[in-house]
């Protein structure tokens, strides 16, 4: 038949095809059933300089930079903004889950951006350095983040501006405590 919904007790529900995420810009109070139609606004402030940078959204591609921003490295990659040419490089799309160094010209400089949401809920991650990001919506404690199979594994984490060492297992000391989106 042509009934789609639901019941509860010995109500019917008409099931509202939406968005049911509040923090999306698209949000739909009515929907009852969330369609993956979410659309997620977000912008990340820049200062002059290199600024280490990760995005929890996704699809995103260079084009989304200002022209404040001249440079983008992540892993083993990089790309450069030369006037009147464009994107040069290795980068030719942002990866929701890596970390990047973005170089700004100016400190008034602001890159906006819109996607879905995508958090990854696994890393893949080489021995020695690796330039990841944090890119959730919510702040986490390092031992809370990090699944306790996992946390020995790791020595130390860098930021910008902070960082943090295990001294022993689960015991992290530094300016780093959390990860914050």
């Amino acid at each position: 038949n042509q009934n789609h919904g639901m019941i509860n007790g010995a109500t019917w529900y008409e099931n509202v095809y939406g968005c049911t995420n509040e923090l999306a810009v698209n949000y739909n109070f009515e929907a009852n059933w969330d369609d993956g139609s979410c659309i997620f606004e977000e912008s990340v402030e820049l200062n002059q300089g290199a600024n280490l940078v990760g995005f929890n959204v996704a699809p995103l591609d260079l084009d989304m930079f200002p022209e404040c921003v001249t440079a983008i490295i992540a892993e083993g990659v990089a790309a450069s903004y030369i006037p009147d040419i464009g994107w040069v490089g290795s980068i030719t799309e942002i990866n929701c889950g890596d970390g990047y160094w973005v170089i700004s010209s100016s400190d008034d400089c602001v890159i906006q951006y819109e996607g879905d949401e995508m958090c990854p809920d696994s890393y893949q991650v080489n021995i020695g350095y690796n330039l990841i990001s944090y890119p959730c919506n919510q702040s986490g404690n390092i031992s809370d983040v990090l699944p306790d199979n996992v946390e020995f594994c790791f020595d130390s984490f860098i930021g910008a501006g902070v960082a943090a060492s295990q001294i022993s297992p689960f015991q992290w000391v530094g300016s780093l405590s959390q990860f914050i989106p």
